[in-house]
């Protein structure tokens, strides 16, 4: 359990770490405007510079469809919440506990 917390840890810090750098080539894969324009030659060197840079594959641990939801408690992967991140049975006890304010058992 403990292996798949801290897998999960470094998965979500090495997206962290690359969402800017992802975000960066995919503005500058999509948008031909600033290469078809007439813009100083300057911004164009810059600009193709930084498509030179951003144009090498990402690491596979870095993208966002290889994070699971893993409950904190139990290292449980199936029936969590993304919300509280915790498995519906260890929110089921939270919540009768009064962890989370406001929330309480419902009963008509």
């Amino acid at each position: 359990m403990k292996y798949l917390l801290s897998k999960d840890r470094k998965k979500r810090s090495n997206f962290e770490k690359l969402e800017k750098n992802r975000l960066m080539f995919r503005f500058f894969s999509k948008n031909r405007i600033l290469f078809s324009s007439s813009f100083s030659k300057l911004f164009l060197a810059e600009s193709k510079k930084k498509k030179m840079i951003f144009g090498k594959r990402f690491p596979k641990i870095s993208y966002l469809s290889r994070i699971r939801n893993i409950c904190l408690i139990t290292g449980q992967t199936h029936s969590v919440y993304s919300e509280f991140r915790l498995s519906r049975m260890c929110l089921k006890e939270a919540f009768n506990e009064g962890l989370f304010p406001g929330i309480k058992k419902s009963s008509w």
